[in-house]
């Protein structure tokens, strides 16, 4: 799954084209942090742009906008096609020859077989653009669930295309918000589709395609049906739960498939138990699960996915979430939304720690209630009949004189099936819409009811079905769970919505796919007794937090100051009663808060300086480009302006895979141009944040120039534990901030600089979003090979700056204890990795010798970036016992490769192995302590199912995620 974006025009240049489309890929990056890619067409004035969330196909092969091999199709592709090993092997017969392993290969060639009619081919959930060079012509593409977003702008003679909303408002091309969103908002709780809150943005319709022809710049809209699909009825509930129970299965087990680390989220409903249970037949140990418990015990389900865990060998990773949760993450919630909702906070926060537990995809159970009848308006829909007798006059006047949800009557006077939908489950009625945004009732009623829609001839279930999934499920729970998930990298699939499944289910006879005496009877029953009965006998609560509680007690929303419009005033003051839902609540804040940031927030500069970024990859240059990326995402999403400075770099040392073009400038070594450059860009910035206290002066002098500016230094290591000149201390003094990547770096700071502590904050690094992490922890035969290692050795590893000047890293004390240990490990050796100098090349040789080590140790030199993780696969153990490490980035890479570690005690590196939990921290200078601590983890099997856990607790505490959040609360 990733992110996509694009442009089609003849009138931009292509300098503007390109820029536009990488700013739509930076503003999208969140969900696909591992790779970017821009495909660029001067022929038909087109740009394709890319953001990857690696699942399928890992290598650089699945590099996208991908083409095929004479370079006519081009494709951006976001999701996943579930029956392309089928597809694939099919065309393989016909003679096509493929070049990856990628899903997004088996796309273009089946569409250069089959042309438009390979759509209907395709199972999965997917949005996609493809450029036909040939035809001359772009196709949009969306799956049949509408699962994956895609929204399209078309406005003289240019189309643009993009996975989220604000994408394209971010990148200028489409700006003007669409006055009748609110009213949408209000009366649905989310925006219908095809319309968004912006002008002229619409949403490509699910099971749609959208045909470009660049000759004469326009475009049609087609409709494409699933080909090879049965239709004969199923009228026996025997027939219908033996093929519910085929094709439950058949979805889950190809929806499990993927090259990296999947699981599911439990809630311990029916829907994501039994997808539970039936995904652990396949997966069996290697299953993950990811849980959310209250203290609320009115909402904590934790008994019953207890329960469900006890049938299976599946690993769960359970989270509390509080009321200071919500809290703390509400500024990210409603940043994240790609458009208002009152639904999603639960996917955000489940998300989230999927993602920390180091799940790059997951199986949920939506689709299940909509497909079965699990909600209340299967029962609900046949009294609508039975109203609609009552005279409209009665029905208006009732509404009138009510205050609470019998005010919903007036939707009945509306002969519109949206009107009984909302009367089912809708927010606000039309006339309070009215009261709150100053607008006339009619008006209202045109907005949401002037678009004729006719549902055929349905029975009363059919009718709830309908309104279930087309709406609800549709606008609310599928496009929710979509932006809340991918704001954290996350693919969430979903087997209820498999094409073929619903196929199925669309054939079983009304009668017996809704049974009314109990809620999705026909489900249960498809599954025997795999079900246990305390799952689905009990009341349905659904996936709900304690909102209504927590909400109430927020400061902000539940303050009736904060709204302006007396009638929302008048409705959060019921609400702070207990006579509201939550629901319109927040739908009334979202609201406040975005005229309040429309009106009164102003775009903030941030300038970003450092000594160099890109070319070096030392600890600070890596979170140099961290921090950038971080701030540059922020950015984006806040409309602020960023950039990024460096003394040191050259432009083209720019590594696009962090941060756009335009966004970084290099000074090459030019200082003073730098400095005088620097100092005059700062003093009309709003923060400045500088990454070494070596640019202190700059900070100094931008701020005299401009007082209100803030600046913000971040302190890393040795370079703020010695003793500063006088000027220096001075002017860390007048910085507004001190951002310390370790505790041990902060109580250095206040204790020898004096610094006030009010000032300081702890910000420990992250892992750099690009590393590539393993799915799989084998040992690369590649450098068992250059090294001549056999399988079975014990492989000690140290990387580090091996510097004649920096002698205090500690490899000579393993050096020490390896010549101690080698007769109880004959097999050991310890590779030692770094650039070094002659001098400590000479000193590290002899002491080499002196030791009698030469055939344990092997000295590697350099290595480079790309086989950094490979090596860190190689070894049992790493071990760096510096006695000066600020943070020790070096040990969350190991960590998060599943490599145990052992540091010194007494710097920045207990942050890193977390006072413990994650590694081991010894007496450096006890080479006892060292040789014990370097025995016992030799000593113990490196099996994969530890490394596994390694790398995702490092995973859930040194994310790059968790890094921007907290760089964005300081910001904000």
């Amino acid at each position: 799954m990733c992110r996509i974006a694009g442009v089609i025009s003849t009138k931009l240049s292509p300098e503007e084209l390109l820029d536009k489309t990488r700013m739509m890929c930076q503003t999208l990056a969140h969900g696909g942090p591992d790779d970017e890619g821009i495909y660029h067409s001067k022929e038909f004035g087109l740009a394709f742009g890319h953001r990857r969330l690696a699942i399928i196909d890992l290598t650089a092969s699945g590099h996208q906008p991908m083409a095929d091999a004479e370079q006519n199709i081009v494709i951006t592709f976001n999701g996943e096609i579930y029956n392309y090993p089928e597809l694939k092997e099919e065309l393989a017969g016909t003679g096509i020859n493929f070049v990856s392993g990628s899903d997004t290969e088996v796309i273009i060639q089946a569409y250069l077989k089959w042309g438009t009619d390979a759509f209907a081919k395709l199972r999965g959930m997917f949005a996609f653009a493809l450029h036909d060079k040939q035809k001359g012509h772009t196709c949009l593409v969306r799956d049949t669930s509408g699962i994956k977003p895609l929204y399209y702008h078309i406005n003289n003679g240019q189309l643009s295309f993009a996975s989220e909303v604000k994408a394209l408002n971010k990148a200028g091309l489409a700006t003007q918000p669409d006055s009748e969103w609110p009213i949408r908002f209000l009366a649905f709780g989310h925006i219908p589709e095809p319309f968004t809150t912006l002008k002229d943005v619409f949403s490509l319709p699910k099971g749609h395609y959208l045909i470009w022809d660049h000759g004469g710049n326009h475009h049609q809209i087609k409709p494409y049906q699933l080909t090879g699909t049965n239709t004969e009825p199923i009228d026996t509930a025997a027939d219908a739960q033996n093929n519910i129970s085929t094709g439950l299965n058949k979805a889950i087990k190809r929806q499990l498939l993927a090259d990296a680390p999947i699981g599911v989220f439990l809630s311990g409903g029916i829907d994501s138990s039994l997808v539970t249970l039936l995904a652990y037949q396949y997966k069996k140990d290697e299953l993950k699960t990811t849980s959310i418990f209250f203290n609320e015990q009115a909402y904590n389900e934790r008994h019953f996915q207890d329960i469900v865990l006890k049938g299976t060998g599946a690993s769960n990773q359970q989270h509390l979430v509080q009321q200071q949760d919500f809290e703390d993450s509400l500024p990210a919630i409603m940043t994240d939304m790609d458009m208002p909702t009152t639904d999603g906070i639960n996917s955000w926060f489940i998300s989230k720690y999927a993602r920390q537990q180091g799940l790059k995809a997951v199986l949920s159970g939506l689709g299940g209630d909509e497909l079965f009848g699990g909600y209340p308006s299967f029962k609900r829909v046949e009294y609508l009949k039975y109203l609609k007798l009552i005279p409209s006059l009665l029905l208006n006047f009732i509404a009138k004189v009510s205050v609470g949800p019998l005010k919903r009557v007036a939707l009945l006077t509306h002969n519109h099936p949206l009107a009984d939908y909302l009367f089912l489950r809708g927010l606000f009625v039309p006339a309070d819409i009215a009261k709150i945004l100053n607008v006339d009732e009619s008006y209202v009623a045109k907005v949401l009811f002037a678009t004729p829609l006719h549902l055929g001839n349905l029975t009363d279930t059919q009718t709830a079905a309908w309104f279930e999934t087309n709406l609800y499920m549709q606008n609310q729970l599928l496009r929710d769970t979509d932006v809340m998930s991918m704001a954290h990298g996350l693919e969430v699939r979903v087997p209820f919505l498999d094409e073929d499944f619903i196929q199925t289910v669309n054939r079983i006879a009304p009668d017996i796919l809704f049974d009314n005496s109990k809620p999705k009877n026909l489900l249960i029953e498809s599954f025997g007794t795999l079900l246990p009965r305390q799952i689905w006998d009990r009341q349905k609560m659904g996936f709900s937090f304690p909102l209504q509680q927590w909400m109430l007690k927020h400061c902000q929303i539940s303050d009736i100051n904060f709204y302006k419009n007396k009638q929302a005033r008048k409705v959060m003051g019921r609400f702070k009663d207990n006579k509201v839902h939550w629901s319109r609540a927040f739908a009334l804040y979202q609201l406040q808060t975005r005229q309040l940031l429309a009106e009164q927030l102003p775009a903030k500069n941030i300038l970003l300086l450092t000594l160099q970024t890109f070319s070096a990859t030392g600890g600070i240059q890596k979170m140099s480009r961290t921090m950038a990326q971080a701030i540059q995402q922020i950015a984006a999403k806040r409309q602020w302006n960023f950039s990024l400075w460096s003394g040191y770099d050259h432009h083209d040392d720019l590594n696009n895979v962090y941060i756009p073009g335009k966004t970084f400038k290099g000074f090459n070594k030019k200082r003073w141009r730098f400095a005088l450059n620097a100092t005059t860009k700062g003093a009309k910035s709003d923060v400045i944040i500088l990454s070494h206290i070596n640019l202190a002066l700059i900070g100094w002098a931008a701020k005299i120039f401009n007082p209100k500016c803030e600046v913000w230094v971040v302190a890393h290591g040795i370079e703020v534990w010695r003793p500063l000149k006088l000027f220096k201390k001075r002017i860390l003094s007048t910085c507004d901030k001190i951002i310390c990547v370790s505790n041990f770096t902060m109580q250095k700071m206040i204790t020898m600089h004096g610094v006030n502590p009010a000032k300081c904050v702890v910000l420990n690094n992250a892992l750099d979003p690009s590393i590539k992490l393993p799915a799989t922890f084998v040992k690369p035969d590649y450098l068992l090979k250059r090294y001549n290692l056999s399988p079975k050795s014990k492989i000690v590893f140290t990387l580090t700056r091996l510097a004649s000047t920096e002698q205090y890293k500690g490899y000579e004390q393993v050096i020490k204890a390896v010549s101690e240990l080698r007769n109880d490990f004959p097999d050991m050796k310890y590779i030692l990795s770094g650039k070094y100098d002659s001098a400590e090349d000479r000193r590290i040789r002899q002491l080499i010798k002196d030791h009698a080590v030469e055939e344990q140790v092997i000295v590697t030199g350099f290595i480079n970036e790309a086989e950094l993780e490979d090596h860190f696969l190689l070894a049992d153990l790493f071990v760096l016992p510096s006695k000066k490490e600020g943070f020790g980035i070096v040990f969350i890479e190991a960590l998060a490769c599943g490599l145990p570690v052992i540091c010194g005690n007494e710097d920045g590196s207990l942050d890193a192995i977390r006072n413990g939990e994650l590694g081991k921290a010894i007496n450096v200078n006890d080479i006892n302590e060292l040789k014990h601590a370097i025995s016992d983890n030799l000593n113990v099997p490196l099996t994969a199912a530890h490394r596994l856990n390694l790398q995702r607790k490092c995973l859930e505490y040194f994310n790059a995620g968790d890094y921007k959040d907290a760089l964005e609360k300081m910001l904000v």
